[in-house]
C-alpha cells in the first residue's frame, strides 16, 4: 500500500442504482464459494515473492520483473487466457530510492508491467466486467551499517497477490468442473505493478483500459490482507452505495467482523477505478508497526486469515458475475 494521496474522487450518484439493479440480493446461481481456500498455497505464493532473493520487488527493478513473471506463470499453469497479447501491460516509470542516504541519488527512467488474465464470461452479460486486483511490488532495500537491509513486504503486498492468485486458481478449478452456464460477466485477474512508486500501474490501466471502462461493473482490491486479526477484515468504498453492506453481510461466510472504514480508500489501486467512476472496493486487514518496515515478513503471516478474506473476496467476486 502506498504511503500517501492527496486526489479527492468524484462522487458518482448512480452507483447506488446500478448495484441495486445488478447484484440481486437474494438468491443467485451456485457459486465456488463452497470450496474453502488453501492457506497452504497462499502460505508458498508468499513466500516466493516475499524472499530475500526478490530484493523487495521494487518497481522498475529486475526483481519486479521476476515477481511479475512468477504472476504471469502461475496465470498459464491455471489455464487462464491472457488479458493482454502477453499477459502484460507495460507502461513507463521514474522511479527512485524510497529510503535511506541513497535519498539524493537521481531518479530513473524504467518500466514497470501489470499482469492481467482473464476468464471470459457466458450470455447475455459476457460483455460486462468484473475485476479483483492486487499490487505485487514493494519497496525495495536500504543499507545499514554497509549492510543491504531488505523489506520484504510479505504482507505489503505478497499476502494480496497470493490470495488473488489462489481465488483466480480456485474459480478455474471451479468452472473446469462444469459448472455455471448462463449469464456469467467475464472476470478479470490484474495484478498491478509500481503501486508503491504512486498507483502508476492501476492509474496506467484507467487511463489505458484493455477493456472499455464503462463495462467494468466493479472492482474489487486486495492490498495487504495478510495480518487479519480479531477475525477482523476492513472495507473501503461503500460510502457512496447503501447497497455494499447487507451484500457484504450476506456473503459473510467465515463470520469476520467487518469495519466499513474509507481512510485507506485513496491509497491502494482501487482509487484510480473509484476516481473513473467505477464502483471499487478495498479489503485490507489493518496497518501493523512493521508496515513499511524491514520485520514484514513471511514468517508473520497469518495464512489462514488470508485465505477468509480470499474467501470472502471470492463470494463477492462471484456474485457480482452471477447476478
Amino acid at each position: 500500500m502506498i504511503r500517501l494521496a492527496s486526489l479527492r474522487p468524484a462522487l458518482f450518484p448512480f452507483l447506488c442504482a446500478l448495484l441495486a439493479c445488478d447484484l440481486g440480493l437474494s438468491g443467485g446461481t451456485a457459486d465456488p464459494t463452497e470450496r474453502s481456500l488453501s492457506a497452504s498455497r497462499i502460505g508458498d505464493h508468499i513466500a516466493s515473492l516475499a524472499d530475500d532473493s526478490m530484493l523487495g520487488r521494487l518497481a522498475g527493478s529486475p526483481q519486479e520483473r521476476l515477481a511479475a513473471e512468477y504472476i504471469r506463470d502461475a496465470f498459464v499453469r491455471f489455464g487462464l487466457e491472457p488479458g493482454t497479447p502477453d499477459y502484460f501491460q507495460t507502461f513507463p516509470i521514474i522511479r527512485g530510492p524510497t529510503s535511506g542516504a541513497a535519498l539524493s541519488a537521481p531518479p530513473e527512467v524504467g518500466t514497470s508491467r501489470n499482469v492481467i488474465a482473464v476468464i471470459p464470461g457466458s450470455g447475455a452479460t459476457a460483455g460486462q466486467w468484473v475485476l479483483l486486483g492486487a499490487h505485487y511490488d514493494h519497496v525495495g532495500t536500504d543499507t545499514v551499517d554497509g549492510s543491504v537491509v531488505v523489506y520484504n513486504g510479505a504482507d505489503d503486498n505478497a499476502s494480496g497477490t497470493a490470495t488473488m492468485l489462489e481465488v483466480a486458481q480456485t474459480v478455474t478449478e471451479y468452472l473446469d468442473g462444469g459448472a455455471a452456464g448462463g449469464n456469467r460477466r467475464s472476470i478479470m485477474f490484474q495484478a498491478f505493478g509500481a503501486e508503491e512508486a504512486g498507483l502508476i500501474g492501476s492509474t496506467h490501466f484507467a487511463a489505458s483500459p484493455t477493456v472499455a471502462m464503462d463495462s467494468i461493473v466493479a472492482m474489487i482490491n486486495l492490498d495487504m490482507v495478510g495480518r487479519l486479526r480479531d477475525n477482523t477484515l476492513i472495507i473501503a468504498g461503500v460510502r457512496d452505495a447503501d447497497v455494499w453492506p447487507p451484500l457484504f453481510l450476506e456473503l459473510n461466510r467465515d463470520n469476520l467482523v467487518l469495519v466499513f472504514d474509507n481512510s485507506s480508500l485513496e491509497r491502494s489501486d482501487q482509487f484510480p477505478f473509484y476516481a473513473a467512476q467505477r464502483p471499487a472496493i478495498h479489503l485490507f486487514s489493518g496497518f501493523h508497526e512493521d508496515y513499511h518496515r524491514p520485520g514484514d515478513d513471511v514468517g508473520d503471516v497469518n495464512r489462514g486469515g488470508a485465505a477468509k478474506v480470499g474467501r470472502f473476496a471470492m463470494a463477492t467476486l462471484w456474485r457480482l458475475a452471477t447476478n
